[in-house]
């Protein structure tokens, strides 16, 4: 799947309000979606270096929700981590069947994922690692 432009204005409105997002995000999304596709992968990047997001349509299953609630439950995680997973699940879990977009961008070794609803395109979750 590609970053169409619908999807980039978008992503676009939702962050430019977001207190959440990194200043290295918000810079990003100055660029327009012509320039911001010509980044390298991020595969190809260094430490510090802003890499092209990757975006994928993914149907949330119930085995992907039972797997959070295993990871959330077994507390071989530490606490920020195990506060993200219950964030993902409970703004997942009304998904349950239904496609969600994950457009994650990248400055390594952090990313911010932004989660779409895949039919309306209204916003599902912002996550920052």
């Amino acid at each position: 799947m590609k970053i169409n432009q619908k999807i980039w204005k978008q992503v676009i409105l939702i962050l430019t309000d977001s207190k959440e997002i990194p200043f290295w995000l918000s810079e990003l999304l100055r660029n327009p979606l012509s320039e911001v596709l010509k980044m390298p992968d991020l595969e190809d990047v260094c430490d510090g270096e802003v890499a092209s997001p990757f975006i994928e349509r993914k149907k949330i299953s119930a085995d992907y929700l039972d797997f959070l609630v295993r990871q959330i439950e077994s507390g071989d995680r530490v606490p920020d981590w195990t506060v993200l997973l219950k964030k993902r699940f409970h703004a997942l879990h009304p998904y349950l069947n239904s496609d969600v977009i994950n457009i994650t961008f990248y400055r390594k070794p952090d990313s911010v994922t932004v989660r779409l609803d895949a039919e309306t395109y209204k916003l599902v979750q912002i996550e920052v690692i």
